[in-house]
């Protein structure tokens, strides 16, 4: 086993993100910047550089983080650390679902740490990424300074670390819901209420409502793999009441929050349609509905947001159903079964799937 060790004691989560290393070093003290200069002033490339040197030699099977005092209870965190995240797998032809991502806490509060505050923003920290993991740190001996541990401290968290990836080595994280049936259910398992800030979901018979306990709080779909929904015409979000608290769509083509998205302000309408071969951002550049990445909405939490259904249509009043032909059971030479997202299915399962034939045609089907 072998650990690949990229370290800049005291700097934020911003240096690793190579979209503002340069500025954020460049207004850096000159204590850090000595720092900086150790990794050729790019620290996240160094860490990507001598990944991709071990993987010719072994798997790289987890992430650890250990960081936070520079940006000590920054709700947003989450998602700046998730940017990072995301990044490193797409370079390194990581799986979401097979490289856990392990978070170390701060020092704690009953051991003097002064940044324990930041704990909690930590613990938040699987809602934008399902597969990060947290390391405690109770009772790990702090430094008199209250942000570094004890060499006992250290030893103590370190073997947590260990515990955690031995118990996860060789296991599998769903990230993806089910979607054969619609790419947009209202369900507890398939709508993150908490994409960006936190927020709350709760079932309500065939509807739901989103309630926000912050001001710009984003919740909705997220596709680890993208989803294609070039096909149709439109996406429409139905309400069941008037909105109070200014809802706004927001479609991504990249999995990434913090990157600009096409957005839709529905303010007190029950109903947006929304055009998706003509979304862009704010900026003009165009938002690719063949790969999706997350769909959801963000409001002012001024109140519930009460979700009728979101679907796909070509007409703007009714779904689509997502079949391509009359077809209600495949013929006898079907070989394989998937999911509408391509997952290769076990067996046949009631519901929309494709079917791959023997002489490689393949097309979707309703099962019964």
């Amino acid at each position: 086993m072998g650990i690949i060790n990229v370290a800049v004691g005291g700097c934020a989560i911003e240096l690793f993100d190579e979209d503002q290393c340069a500025s954020y070093i460049a207004n850096a003290a000159d204590w850090l910047k000595g720092y900086c200069s150790e990794y050729n002033n790019n620290p996240y490339r160094t860490l990507i550089n001598l990944a991709k040197k071990a993987q010719k030699a072994g798997v790289i099977k987890g992430i650890l983080l250990h960081q936070g005092c520079s940006n000590n209870t920054q709700r947003d965190w989450p998602v700046k650390v998730k940017r990072v995240y995301i990044r490193m797998l797409n370079e390194l032809g990581l799986n979401e679902e097979e490289t856990p991502l392990l978070i170390g806490e701060l020092l704690d509060q009953k051991m003097g740490g002064i940044c324990w505050g930041h704990n909690e923003v930590i613990g938040k920290t699987s809602s934008v990424i399902p597969n990060s993991h947290v390391i405690s740190s109770a009772n790990c001996p702090g430094a008199s300074d209250g942000l570094h541990f004890t060499a006992e401290g250290y030893r103590m968290i370190g073997k947590r670390y260990a515990e955690k990836m031995l118990q996860l080595l060789g296991g599998k994280k769903q990230i993806d819901f089910d979607t054969s049936e619609t790419y947009f259910p209202l369900t507890p398992e398939a709508f993150n209420p908490s994409l960006f800030l936190q927020g709350k979901f709760t079932k309500v018979g065939t509807a739901a409502t989103f309630t926000s306990s912050d001001n710009k709080n984003f919740g909705g779909w997220r596709y680890s793999k993208g989803i294609d929904i070039s096909a149709c015409k439109y996406l429409v979000v139905e309400l069941l009441r008037t909105p109070t608290c200014k809802p706004i769509v927001r479609v991504y083509d990249k999995d990434d929050y913090l990157v600009p998205a096409f957005t839709h302000e529905m303010q007190t309408d029950k109903k947006a349609i929304i055009d998706l071969h003509a979304m862009k951002t704010a900026d003009g550049a165009t938002v690719d509905p063949s790969h999706i990445y997350m769909v959801g909405l963000e409001t002012n939490a001024s109140g519930a947001l009460y979700i009728k259904r979101v679907f796909l249509s070509n007409d703007g009043e009714n779904p689509v159903t997502g079949i391509d032909s009359p077809f209600v059971n495949p013929s006898a030479d079907a070989v394989e079964y998937f999911s509408l997202d391509g997952r290769k299915l076990g067996a046949p399962r009631t519901g929309i799937c494709v079917v791959r034939y023997a002489d490689g045609r393949t097309e979707k089907v309703l099962l019964k």
